[in-house]
């Protein structure tokens, strides 16, 4: 099950907006791109901005280097394209 809202960024395939879990009305929604950091993906929140030096640092792609933003971004891109969702055009 899903914690944050996560919306396509029409023309821009592998970008999201991530609602945040913790408190939507007062944060984000975070952007969320997938394609970065080879498929890690980036994010514009505190923890991921934590978790980015070591990216930088030449880190190889990780759970544990991705933000819950990110993690729900990639479940549901999952579960769209196993649902057979054209996503890219919502």
């Amino acid at each position: 099950m899903g914690y944050g809202t996560v919306t396509p960024i029409l023309g821009e395939l592998w970008r999201f907006h991530v609602s945040s879990f913790t408190d939507p009305e007062k944060c984000g929604p975070y952007l969320v791109d997938l394609e970065e950091y080879k498929w890690n993906g980036e994010c514009g929140c505190q923890d991921f901005i934590k978790k980015k030096t070591q990216l930088e640092a030449g880190a190889v792609r990780s759970r544990w280097l991705q933000c819950k933003h990110i993690r729900e971004a990639k479940r549901v891109v999952f579960e769209w394209e196993r649902d057979g969702v054209k996503w890219w055009e919502l």
